[in-house]
């Protein structure tokens, strides 16, 4: 059900945002996509598992690809 998958091998992190499934509410602003984060209850943890690897993309060398619905 993850909409962000992470490569070590190639360095990358594909994320995938579906909004017609409902389960999570991203949306685009202005051309950012403004993405929930990986979690379906509760609070989104910003230091667990993809989100600390999207949140770090500034600095951590990942390359972030999109795809949207």
């Amino acid at each position: 059900m993850s909409g962000m998958r992470r490569s070590k091998t190639t360095n990358t992190l594909v994320i995938v945002s579906d909004y017609t499934k409902g389960i999570y509410h991203d949306k685009w602003i202005g051309g950012v996509l403004h993405y929930t984060g990986m979690w379906k209850n509760g609070d989104q943890d910003i230091n667990w598992s993809q989100n600390a690897s999207l949140a770090a993309c500034g600095y951590n060398g990942v390359e972030i690809s999109t795809f949207s619905k």
